[in-house]
This record gives C-alpha cells, sequence and structure tokens, in this order.
C-alpha cells in the first residue's frame, strides 16, 4: 500500500519539496499571532532551489519575528501552521 504512487499525496505538505507542491499559492500561518505569509510557486522556486522543504521555507519566511513576544528565547519565534 505504501509503495502505492498515489500513496504520496497523504504526506503532509510541510515535508514536500518545492518541486513536488503543485498548489500556485503556498501559505503559511503563524499559530501564535495569526500572521499569515503566502507567495506563489514561482516566486519561490525563483528565490529557493527546487529540492528545499516547504517546511524550511516557511520557516525563513516567518523568522523576522513573532508579533507575540514573550521574552523567552525558547518561546520566542512563529508556530508555523501547514494544515492550510
Amino acid at each position: 500500500m505504501l509503495a502505492d504512487p498515489r500513496a504520496e499525496t497523504s504526506r503532509p505538505r510541510a515535508d514536500r519539496t518545492l518541486a513536488e507542491i503543485r498548489s500556485e499559492d503556498l501559505r503559511v500561518e503563524c499559530l501564535k499571532c495569526f500572521r499569515v505569509v503566502w507567495l506563489t510557486r514561482a516566486e519561490a522556486l525563483q528565490s529557493y532551489d527546487p529540492g528545499s522543504l516547504w517546511k524550511e521555507i516557511a520557516v525563513r519566511l516567518l523568522a523576522d519575528g513573532c508579533m507575540h513576544r514573550t521574552g523567552r528565547h525558547e518561546e520566542d519565534g512563529c508556530w508555523p501552521d501547514f494544515r492550510s
């Protein structure tokens, strides 16, 4: 069953490479501050390697800081939500 190529679509979107994603709009939201960052797939391919994981790209896009600061280094920063 897992060898079936159709099973690939059930993988979480965050674990896909940019080349594997077919959606034209890429969107990530912070679970803590609810900030939404989106870009088109074409823009992402111009800026990043097609083999880059969407999770890594999304973390970089949210890296400029979360709007909610706790003062603790471990808790600061955005928490990406890849469900959408």
